[in-house]
């Protein structure tokens, strides 16, 4: 399958054009299904969003930025955010995991924006969402024809750390307008 990056998309309507990226998720929920079974893979509902909007109350020391998943399900479902990186993680009926992010315009770089994983204790000692989440970025991004992910905004230094275990490195932000990242460069 040819990448995004390399499709020309001039002669296609836009509903041809939305159909290609969610069949680019779609392949990516495929390959997660066959490389964590077990494990159900898709984009996030509404409902996936107000079930993780709960988490905080569950754990509320957890020492991050809190996420407004209903906020950030208006946005990344839009109809103008057709090329996102949309990933639910989910254990039978159990959400474990979510992600959003988006590719630059060119698609070189494909942006992760937000990751969280269940703060209940029953899922944490299974698969990490961020080992699921660093595997399908990779994934996308290939699919893109990327050549770098970034996870956008780290919030301290643990989990840059930790991020640092999954072959990302940190880059300090340069200025207001670029903020600081982790990267890990892909080889296409």
């Amino acid at each position: 399958m040819q990448s995004a990056r390399d499709m020309d998309f001039s002669e296609l309507e836009f509903r041809e054009i939305t159909k290609f990226y969610k069949s680019l998720r779609g392949l990516l929920y495929t390959d997660l299904a066959a490389n964590f079974p077990g494990l159900q893979f898709g984009s996030i509902s509404e409902q996936d969003a107000v079930t993780a909007d709960k988490w905080d109350s569950i754990d509320p020391n957890k020492g991050r930025d809190l996420i407004n998943w209903r906020s950030a399900y208006k946005y990344y479902s839009a109809k103008s955010r057709f090329k996102r990186f949309d990933l639910r993680i989910k254990d039978g009926s159990n959400l474990i995991g979510l992600s959003y992010g988006m590719p630059s315009q060119v698609k070189t770089q494909l942006k992760i924006d937000l990751i969280e994983g269940t703060p209940i204790s029953l899922h944490k000692g299974k698969t990490k969402a961020l080992e699921v989440v660093t595997y399908a970025a990779q994934m996308y991004g290939i699919l893109l024809g990327a050549n770098e992910i970034r996870i956008m905004r780290p919030i301290n230094k643990a989990v840059i750390d930790l991020y640092d275990q999954y072959g990302f490195s940190y880059v300090e932000s340069q200025s207001k307008r670029m903020p600081s990242y982790c990267s890990m460069k892909l080889e296409v």
